[in-house]
């Protein structure tokens, strides 16, 4: 720009300096009245070249400004200069139904370029889009330079907070727990005694336990074991000096998916036998023995588990539509219940279970428990009442009353087709 300044300056006092050489080549008769115009026409001549100038000069200022705009480059003329990229925008806007008809010309280029040189393709945009855009459309920021106050080390703060360590653990489903009870009696008689009698010693174990598997979501499980054993003495069973009263394993699982609300689809397995021999009285004879006999029933259906009274009464309502029975008897005398050398016996029904506890008494206990299964050609129930009265953590009296109704027994002349069984002891229990 400045030497474009004095080019012009230079040409303008060019011309000023021709201007007096014309001026004296008038006549010298005119000597004074020329030389006062020579002078007019100098200074008016020399005003105008500066004027000229002052235009020219303007003008150029003019087009230096308007060339001065601020030029933004186009980064998307990259794709053409870095290694060949199928971009997959291009594409969807081509053959896409709703896309817009007109595109562009890099478009056009890198559209001709996947069609006829498909080998200088060397990557793809979802390659890309793992690594990272190559160039950044928004130049970074310049920041300012650091000035001294920020140069200066903050002082510490003391605070009183300790430290805490956090500890994150995975989620636990699983929920167990358990009842054990032991209980003990003694019964003595003297030998003059008026009604008669025998002394013995009873005792009885019982075992209690449960897992349960709950995701909070849809899938649960709750599976059971129960185990009961007991044995007793008498003075007038010669053969045994012990001998087993109670012997009984149980198990119950159940699969639930849930369905709506309080309504789950449950599979039901119920298996129930015996655990050790019982004898009867002063005899060799086996009335029972492990799988012998072995009940297994199989449901499925739906279950309703319910939660009245603030907890006082809960339980659980199973409905199987269609059930699997089965029953097997190791000892084929034992096998009453099949046919005549067969040691099993199967068919098909319905089931329906109903367990639920009661605590409307403070340290008193009300359990229920009971089901009914039918194969449409015979009938089987039961009925349990359990009653646990505690007296404290550790002390409690336990009652229980079975009913059990079977018709593919033999029918009994004094209580027909109904049998019962009752329990009272007392002793030490304890849950955990």
């Amino acid at each position: 720009m400045r030497h474009h300044l004095l080019y012009i300056l230079i040409l303008c006092w060019a011309l000023s300096a021709l201007m007096p050489t014309a001026a004296t080549a008038q006549p010298r008769h005119h000597k004074h009245a020329a030389e006062t115009d020579t002078v007019s026409v100098l200074v008016r001549q020399y005003t105008d070249s500066l004027l000229r100038c002052r235009r020219q000069i303007d003008s150029l200022q003019a087009i230096v400004s308007s060339n001065r705009t601020e030029y933004t480059p186009d980064n998307k003329y990259y794709q053409l200069f870095v290694p060949m990229t199928f971009y997959h925008s291009i594409a969807h806007d081509r053959f896409s139904l709703d896309a817009d008809t007109t595109t562009s010309v890099l478009d056009d280029a890198l559209l001709s370029v996947y069609f006829r040189r498909p080998d200088l393709v060397q990557s793809t945009q979802s390659k890309i889009d793992i690594i990272g855009p190559i160039l950044n459309p928004q130049p970074a920021e310049v920041k300012p330079n650091t000035e001294m106050v920020d140069k200066e080390t903050p002082t510490p703060v003391d605070t009183d907070i300790d430290r805490i360590d956090i500890m994150v653990k995975r989620p636990n489903f699983w929920h167990f727990s358990g009842e054990f009870r032991i209980d003990l009696s003694q019964n003595y008689y003297s030998g003059n005694w008026y009604q008669g009698g025998e002394s013995n010693y009873t005792t009885t174990q019982y075992l209690k336990l449960y897992a349960q598997y709950n995701d909070k979501r849809r899938f649960s499980m709750d599976h059971m074991i129960e185990g009961k054993l007991g044995f007793n003495s008498s003075k007038t069973d010669t053969i045994h000096s012990v001998q087993t009263n109670t012997s009984d394993l149980h198990y119950r699982g159940n699969y639930n998916l849930r369905a709506f609300k309080k309504w789950s689809y449950s599979l039901q397995v119920d298996a129930r036998t015996q655990i050790l021999r019982l004898f009867d009285k002063n005899s060799h004879h086996v009335r029972s023995d492990f799988g012998s006999p072995l009940y297994v029933n199989v449901s499925l259906g739906m279950i309703y588990d319910f939660n009245w009274f603030k907890g006082k009464l809960a339980g659980r309502f199973n409905a199987g539509a269609l059930a699997y029975n089965y029953r097997y008897s190791d000892r084929l005398n034992l096998a009453n219940f099949a046919k005549q050398g067969h040691h099993s016996q199967q068919d098909y029904g319905s089931r329906v279970d109903l367990n639920f506890n009661i605590g409307f008494i403070k340290n008193l206990t009300w359990r229920v428990e009971s089901y009914c299964y039918t194969s449409y050609e015979r009938f089987e129930a039961q009925i349990v009442n359990k009653f646990d009265f505690r007296f404290n953590k550790y002390l409690a009296t336990h009652l229980e009353f079975y009913s059990r109704f079977d018709d593919s027994r033999k029918r009994d002349d004094h209580h027909g087709y109904w049998m019962f069984r009752d329990y009272l002891t007392f002793g030490l229990s304890m849950a955990f």
